[in-house]
C-alpha cells in the first residue's frame, strides 16, 4: 500500500504522479491516500500529520517533488518519525538529500538515468565516461550529465546514419534508432513516438550512500 504526495506547482511533478499512479495500480498496488503541497514550502508539518493519522499506515510513500524541495521533505519526515520507505523520480539525484545526516538519509529509493557507481556500472563505455568526466570536472557525473552526453551522441549517431545535414533526413534516422548504446543504457525509438524506450536505473540511498539496485528496461510505459 502507498501514500502519494506531490507538488501541484510543477508540470514535472504532476506528470510523474500520473505515470507512477497508472503503473503502480496496473501492477496491483493500492494507493490508500493522496496529498499535495506547494513547491517552495519549507514546513511539511500538515502533510506529516495527515500521513501519521492514516490507519492502516501505508507501507511506502511516493513523493513527487523538485530537487530544491526533496531534501527538506526527507529531513522533516524522518525527524517526525515517518520511517516508511520513500520513493520518487530523478529529481532525487541531488546532493540536497545526501547532505542531511546519514541517520535520516536512509530508506530512500528513486528512478533515474544513471548512477556513477563504477563498481556497479554495466558497460566499459559508462566506466570510461565516469573516469573522463571526473578527471575534467573534479567530481563524478550525475544522471543529468550522463543524459546530456547521450543526447549529444545520439544526435551525432543519427546524423551519421542519415549521411545528410538535412533536418528531415536526420529526424527519420533518429526515428529509426533501434539499438543505440549510451552511457545510461540502450535507447530505442518505436512506433513514431518522440519519447524513447530506454534503461532506467533504480537507486537506493541507505545511510547517505547511493547504491545501484538495478538497471532495467521498463515493460510497461504509460502514454504521455
Amino acid at each position: 500500500s502507498c501514500c502519494l504526495l506531490w507538488d501541484t506547482q510543477m508540470e514535472y511533478t504532476r506528470l510523474l504522479t500520473k505515470y507512477f499512479k497508472e503503473s503502480y495500480e496496473a501492477c496491483g498496488g493500492n494507493i490508500i491516500a493522496e496529498d499535495t503541497f506547494i513547491g517552495g514550502t519549507r514546513d511539511y508539518g500538515s502533510n506529516i500529520t495527515r500521513i501519521k493519522k492514516l490507519s492502516p499506515q501505508p507501507e511506502m510513500i511516493y513523493i513527487a517533488a523538485g530537487p530544491d524541495d526533496i531534501g527538506h521533505i526527507v529531513e522533516q519526515f524522518r525527524k517526525a518519525g515517518v520511517n516508511q520507505p520513500i520513493f520518487g523520480g530523478d529529481s532525487y539525484d541531488t546532493p540536497a538529500i545526501t547532505n542531511i545526516s546519514e541517520k535520516l538519509c536512509t530508506g530512500i529509493y528513486y528512478t533515474t538515468h544513471f548512477l556513477a557507481d563504477r563498481d556497479n556500472t554495466r558497460t566499459k563505455k559508462a566506466q570510461l565516461f565516469i573516469d573522463r568526466y571526473t578527471k575534467e570536472y573534479g567530481s563524478p557525473p550525475d544522471g543529468f550529465a550522463a543524459l546530456g552526453y547521450d543526447t549529444t551522441m545520439l544526435a551525432a549517431d543519427a546524423i551519421k546514419r542519415a549521411d545528410s545535414e538535412e533536418p528531415c533526413k536526420i529526424l527519420q534516422a533518429l526515428k529509426g534508432t533501434r539499438a543505440f548504446i549510451g552511457v545510461s543504457g540502450r535507447i530505442i525509438y518505436r512506433n513514431n513516438q518522440q519519447i524513447p524506450d530506454k534503461n532506467v536505473s533504480v537507486v537506493a540511498i541507505i545511510e547517505g550512500e547511493r547504491i545501484l539496485v538495478d538497471n532495467l528496461m521498463p515493460e510497461k510505459i504509460p502514454l504521455p
